[in-house]
């Protein structure tokens, strides 16, 4: 299994070079599953902040989408593409759909192999669960957290404790805000 989020991109460029990398080193390994977590298209980028793209932000989606079936097509690899709040073309509430994509699998003969999901999802591969969210749900625990118990010096620790103990992807309640300003 091989499992990156994005986004995956340079910071200066929309060439997604970084997922060209990727599809390098997916090649060389042969996954037979490979779990991939947006942003696919950043609503943080510079061009898409500056409005910059010459194209709509689901054909750039759909074309990296294309780019990674094409790229697993031979390798009989397992594509699992999960949202996240960040991609300019998806709806940014969370829990978030799965997305939507114009790439046809079918003339990749892909349709068993490739599954967009909803974020937060479990996925169960051969009897083993794998919980997957794309939110950065630590970052929100951790600037919300008031109280540090007396010797409690692993902060990373007690954020993940708050997962076990309230079985729950996301365990804030209020959530904190997203300051989402994507929205064109």
């Amino acid at each position: 299994m091989s499992v990156a989020a994005g986004p995956f991109t340079t910071s200066d460029s929309l060439l997604y070079e970084p997922l060209a990398d990727l599809m390098q080193k997916v090649q060389n390994d042969k996954p037979d599953l490979l779990i991939l977590l947006g942003p696919f298209v950043d609503t943080k980028h510079d061009q898409i902040i500056n409005g910059d793209l010459k194209e709509p932000f689901e054909d750039l989606f759909d074309r990296q989408v294309q780019q990674i079936v094409e790229g697993t097509e031979k390798l009989a690899t397992t594509d699992v593409f999960v949202p996240s709040h960040r991609d300019v073309h998806h709806d940014f509430v969370y829990p978030q759909p799965p997305f939507s994509s114009k790439v046809h699998t079918a003339e990749f003969n892909a349709a068993e192999r490739i599954h967009f999901v909803s974020d937060p999802c479990t996925l169960v591969v051969n009897n083993v669960s794998i919980g997957l969210s794309s939110m950065d749900v630590l970052l929100h625990l951790g600037s919300e957290e008031t109280v540090c118990p007396p010797g409690s010096s692993d902060r990373f620790g007690r954020l993940l404790k708050h997962f076990l103990h309230q079985h729950s992807y996301y365990p804030l309640f209020s959530p904190a805000e997203l300051r989402c300003q994507h929205r064109l």
